[in-house]
């Protein structure tokens, strides 16, 4: 009940909120922002209005994607799969008050391999057998393949959407340490094909940002994606080769 009760004493104070952007991309802004008197962090993710819409749809369309978004996340939390805490939804202003998580202990997957980079390189073990490479290869193909077994589609699968907190000794083991962010592009969907699409889009995303740690990486993630998968649910890696010739198809025709 107090938990509750603070909420909505946050909720009153909303016009106090002092924010300050951290982020921007196509469909909107994310801001911290500070609550009130309150020594507490929220995160405020609002969607832009498009003006080359007529403001009737325009609305209409905002408040859906909106309001898919955050059903998609509260399912993605039902399977497992931590993701920001939802606070609030405000649909006038098509807003989403989140959990902040606090950089002490959150970073992006993408800044933990670059810093991790050096070592994992310089390591006595080759890639395939350096024991954290190892571990964030299980802990993210647990998440991929609870996603996907739940059909969950995140669309946006970069390792700048993951965020992972370390334990002390730098090893991600527990599905705890991963949390899963920024689901504006999310949707269900039964489809091998859209479930290999988002493997094929992390795997870019790792090739393009990590290119020299990928190769192992993507095989590990793969090789233990694939064992928690049913054997109905392996034909997700067979369209996802397909995925990949369409990908390479496109590329050398321009």
């Amino acid at each position: 009940r107090s938990w509750k009760g603070f909420v909505w004493i946050c909720w009153i104070m909303m016009d106090d909120m002092n924010g300050a952007l951290i982020a921007q991309g196509a469909e909107g802004r994310v801001y911290c922002c500070d609550v009130g008197e309150f020594d507490v962090k929220w995160i405020c993710k609002q969607r832009f209005h498009k003006k080359y819409r007529h403001p009737e749809l325009d609305e209409k369309l905002t408040v859906r994607r909106m309001t898919s978004e955050v059903r998609i996340m509260l399912r993605a939390r039902k399977l497992g799969i931590k993701t920001p805490i939802i606070y609030y939804v405000h649909k006038s202003s098509a807003s989403i008050y989140m959990e902040y998580l606090l950089p002490d202990k959150w970073i992006s997957l993408n800044a933990y391999l670059v810093q991790n980079e050096s070592s994992f390189l310089e390591s006595s073990e080759t890639l395939e057998e350096n024991p954290k490479l190892i571990s964030i290869a299980r802990s993210l193909s647990l998440l991929l393949a609870t996603l996907h077994s739940g059909d969950v589609i995140h669309g946006d699968l970069t390792t700048s959407n993951i965020m992972v907190s370390p334990s002390g000794d730098g090893f991600i083991t527990e599905q705890s340490q991963l949390c899963l962010i920024d689901f504006g592009l999310s949707s269900q969907s039964t489809s091998d094909e859209d479930k290999a699409v988002d493997l094929y889009v992390l795997e870019r995303a790792i090739e393009s940002t990590h290119a020299l740690i990928s190769e192992p990486l993507i095989a590990s993630i793969l090789k233990f994606y694939e064992g928690e998968l049913s054997s109905k649910q392996r034909s997700i890696l067979t369209r996802l080769n397909e995925v990949r010739l369409r990908g390479r198809k496109r590329e050398m025709i321009g």
